[in-house]
């Protein structure tokens, strides 16, 4: 059986289940390989299943991705996720279809026909996607609001993952205009779980980051920065 063709839908249960841990293992080892996952991701992906909006904070290199990529397994519908960074969606979209996951991203410097493309997939009776990046400039367009929002009105949306979300904070060092309307999403986009994820937020930033995004009650998970493959050495 190819990885495209694990029956998701046997491993999870009506949608109101909770997904049990060994489900959640089981794809982490069938799509990527990993024996167990690691830190708080498991954390994250239970609360987020469960319907929780969760603020994350992880190191570079931790796992972050895995916190939405494992929900848009378990669990039917769409994950939209947000990032600044148009490499690292394609790097992450490239990964995720050799892998036999549909994905795909959308930025407002890709041909018409790309986008359209993908738009007609997410119209469709029974859209493919999995998982959608976006930019933070293209979620604040009139064309592209309308259209997730049809999308959560049929059911489809199921997570809004907002990735570098430091970048929302006034108080963070890399700052974006852009990222701050973000806030809008859970107006227009009402009983959807959002989850924040960064490698990087103060105190004062993480509480900016939760206000912003109108989080509501969120699990917050804040992961150990020690690795144990390092070692620092100095004089005192």
């Amino acid at each position: 059986m190819k990885k495209s063709q694990l029956p998701l839908q046997n491993v999870c249960g009506p949608e109101k289940q909770v997904v049990k841990k060994e489900a959640l293992v089981k794809l982490l080892r069938w799509h990527f390989g990993h024996p167990n996952f690691q830190g708080k991701q498991l954390e994250a992906i239970e609360a987020v299943l469960s319907g929780r909006d969760c603020f994350c904070l992880m190191p570079t290199g931790g796992g972050k991705s895995m916190c939405y990529q494992i929900p848009a397994l378990a669990k039917p519908g769409i994950v939209l996720v947000v990032s600044p960074l148009i490499a690292l969606m394609e790097n992450q979209v490239s990964t995720l279809k050799s892998k036999g996951i549909p994905a795909e991203f959308l930025s407002s410097s890709q041909p018409s026909q790309v986008r359209n493309k993908i738009y007609e997939d997410l119209e469709s009776v029974k859209p493919s996607l999995r998982l959608l990046y976006v930019t933070p400039e293209l979620i604040d367009t009139a064309g592209f609001k309308s259209r997730v929002t049809k999308i959560h009105s049929r059911g489809l949306l199921n997570l809004i993952a907002i990735d570098e979300a430091h970048c929302i904070s006034s108080w963070g060092h890399d700052f974006r205009p852009s990222y701050r309307k973000l806030s809008s999403l859970r107006s227009h986009l009402p009983n959807i779980p959002v989850l924040a994820l960064t490698a990087t937020a103060a105190p004062k930033v993480q509480n900016d980051i939760i206000g912003s995004l109108s989080l509501q009650s969120p699990v917050v998970l804040k992961s150990s920065f020690n690795r144990p493959n390092i070692y620092y050495e100095g004089q005192i």
